[in-house]
């Protein structure tokens, strides 16, 4: 019977480990990616079909909310526009993320407008059938 001192899967084992060991000591530089600094896709998606029905809700209960819709919308492309022109940010934005991201960040903006406008011609119905009942009032 042969008699070894050590097996040799303990043999492997402290050589993967001395391995491992010298991986994480050795040094090396480290990049920050932006894509964990920056919203995810899903999030400007969903954050921009709520604005877009909180804004259309809103615009047709009132139509002065356009005056804090306008803006809103006008900042959330000013903000897509200034994140992607940045010297440093946009460029890697692109790189991580690709065109889908540059989709979904105009995207979001986009709904947004578009419950704007969503909720300019909901309240412009309600006002017409408000004319329209409005004499069938006084005639009886």
């Amino acid at each position: 019977m042969l008699h070894y001192s050590q097996p040799s899967c303990q043999i492997k084992n402290d050589a993967m480990n001395r391995y491992a060991i010298a991986l994480v000591l050795l040094p090396n530089s480290a990049l920050a990616e932006v894509s964990d600094k920056i919203a995810s896709q899903p999030s400007l998606w969903v954050s921009g079909a709520l604005l877009s029905s909180i804004l259309a809700v809103s615009i047709r209960w009132s139509s002065w909310l356009n005056l804090a819709g306008l803006p809103l919308v006008a900042l959330l492309f000013y903000s897509a526009w200034n994140t992607l022109n940045q010297p440093y940010i946009g460029p890697a934005i692109i790189e991580e993320q690709g065109l889908p991201y540059v989709f979904a960040l105009y995207g979001s903006a986009v709904l947004t407008g578009l419950g704007l406008l969503l909720g300019n011609y909901l309240n412009k119905l309600k006002r017409r059938n408000a004319q329209q009942e409005t004499p069938a009032l006084n005639q009886e």
